[in-house]
């Protein structure tokens, strides 16, 4: 009992902060511009880059662990999230700025899929799969806590202080590593069959369109957070402080929708809380459209939030019936919803740093989303 509570909390933790790192220093961006003496749109990149370097991190873990094993590869990636975070916080350019992120990004994709991977080694059944769920939670909430925390350290500290806590935090998930690793498993599968699970996936008719709805829902939310600084800080006049209520409310309406979808998964089917998801993601999109551009910031966050409720409630729903296309592959099942995710993050945050810095910016990203996703369902809807 005592195995499994260590591992429940190491995964939460490994898993918060492979998200958590990556906005945490969102309520800073327009103040970077200056400190490094570049345009918005390249301090905007850097959290572009950060997924780039997530992706690349999902890719490689996989193969890394193969060859060196889970153990040793997970060590190696704690231990990279951790000098890349202090190279953050001591970067003189905008240079070595970047490059920590990318080498973040790096590190905390393969933490959350290597630790995975180790606890469905040891362990099956409800265990395995409430771990799931619990994941789930942590990173629907790391995205929205991250500001909060951000901002109310820049409010007190200089943004140096962010990363610094970053590299503690990412310290302290070592350490718990090490004290509660478990004994190494031997490979079971080789590469040429783990190419065959790949492939199982990628060609199986339903899967592609859960990695599409997946990505596409992730995306728009990092389009959001990306560009709320510059809407709430710049147009609507808010300080720092205040940018903690934004990310309190994307915490909120993240973790209740995870939340959610856990209790209400075992009452009723997941066709059933899809439905529910898309109607609450459209009320938010056709309030905010046929209201115009709302004069009061609070009317904006609320329903960003409640979109963002039903997106995290379809999220989730959508990442525990996927895992289930494969009960026998989980940990690759996952690799490749979290690829799906970091990939259409990398693509869309790539495009952000040409678009307007607005709020229709954002429209246009709800607008596209909920089209891919309703294209999604329906392609899905005859495998419930």
């Amino acid at each position: 009992m005592a195995e499994k509570t260590s591992l429940t909390l190491l995964a939460c933790l490994i898993s918060f902060l492979g998200y958590f790192g990556g906005s945490i220093y969102i309520a800073a961006l327009p103040e970077l511009s200056q400190v490094f003496h570049v345009p918005s749109g390249l301090i905007k990149f850097s959290i572009s880059i950060y997924f780039i370097g997530l992706m690349i991190g999902t890719i490689c873990s996989g193969p890394f662990a193969e060859l060196f094993g889970r153990m040793r590869a997970l060590t190696f990636f704690l231990v990279l999230s951790f000098i890349s975070a202090l190279i953050c916080a001591f970067s003189p350019a905008i240079s070595w700025f970047l490059l920590g992120r990318i080498l973040e990004g790096i590190g905390n994709a393969g933490g959350p899929i290597l630790v995975m991977a180790i606890v469905a080694d040891h362990f099956e059944g409800p265990f395995y799969h409430k771990l799931i769920s619990f994941v789930i939670i942590m990173v629907s909430l790391a995205p929205g806590a991250a500001p909060i925390f951000g901002s109310i350290i820049l409010e007190y500290f200089d943004w140096r202080v962010l990363f610094f806590v970053v590299a503690v935090l990412e310290a302290i998930a070592l350490g718990f590593w090490l004290y509660v690793r478990l004994e190494p498993m031997p490979v079971q599968r080789k590469i040429a069959e783990t190419l065959k699970e790949y492939v199982f996936f990628l060609t199986h008719p339903s899967f592609r369109y859960y990695l599409l709805m997946i990505g596409s829902l992730y995306g728009t939310f990092y389009v959001f957070i990306v560009l709320s600084p510059y809407i709430f800080r710049l147009h609507y006049g808010w300080r720092i402080i205040d940018f903690a209520w934004i990310g309190l409310a994307l915490a909120f309406a993240n973790s209740l929708g995870a939340f959610l979808n856990k209790e209400l998964i075992e009452k009723m089917t997941c066709q059933k809380i899809l439905q529910i998801g898309f109607a609450v993601m459209t009320s938010a999109f056709l309030l905010l459209l046929f209201f115009g551009i709302p004069t009061h910031a609070l009317w904006l966050l609320g329903m960003v939030s409640l979109f963002f409720f039903g997106d995290s409630l379809i999220s989730a729903c959508l990442t525990t019936d996927a895992l289930k296309l494969g009960v026998h592959y989980t940990s690759l099942a996952a690799s490749l919803v979290n690829l799906s995710k970091v990939t259409l993050v990398s693509i869309v945050l790539l495009m952000v740093p040409f678009l307007p810095e607005t709020l229709g910016t954002v429209m246009l990203f709800i607008f596209a989303t909920l089209l891919v996703c309703l294209f999604g369902y329906f392609k899905i809807r005859k495998s419930f």
